[in-house]
């Protein structure tokens, strides 16, 4: 099963302007990164992340939080549009195929001695969605997506 942590980092400037600006925001999202792989919390002395550790000093991090999914495409999908993967359609890390399906349906007919049907799962994020960088950008925000996007092709 894969591990995810979210680190969320919103920075700011300690000498308050007359006209104080809104704080930065940091999403950082780490495949098969759990918890304790980081030196934030004081668990592990096998890896040594003190920028991690800089950006945390700086600005705020969660402590108790949970996962839409354990697997990467359902977890993105879910941050990005606020939504569970049930509501996207996006259940599997199929994002990467070349078949578009943006519908999920009833999977066909369990083979026998199999006790479930698994449905036929969206292969990519529909653009109709309204995503978090959308809504960062309407409040003035620039934003940028780097690394790993695994919700299907451009757009």
């Amino acid at each position: 099963m894969k591990r995810f942590s979210l680190i969320a980092v919103c920075l700011w400037s300690c000498a308050a302007p007359a006209h104080p600006a809104p704080p930065n925001v940091v999403l950082i999202l780490a495949d098969d990164l759990g918890w304790a792989d980081t030196t934030l919390y004081g668990h592990t002395r096998l890896y040594q992340t003190p920028n991690l550790e800089r950006l945390a000093q700086r600005g705020m991090t969660f402590t108790r939080a949970y996962s839409a999914s354990p697997l990467c495409s359902p977890t993105r999908s879910a941050i990005l549009t606020g939504l569970s993967p049930a509501r996207t359609g996006i259940t599997t890390p199929n994002c990467h195929l070349p078949q578009v399906v943006l519908q999920a349906t009833p999977g066909r007919s369990a083979p026998p001695g199999k006790k479930e049907i698994a449905p036929i799962p969206v292969t990519r994020l529909r653009t109709e969605y309204r995503t978090l960088a959308e809504a960062l950008k309407d409040a003035g925000y620039a934003t940028g997506h780097f690394g790993k996007w695994h919700l299907g092709p451009e757009p």
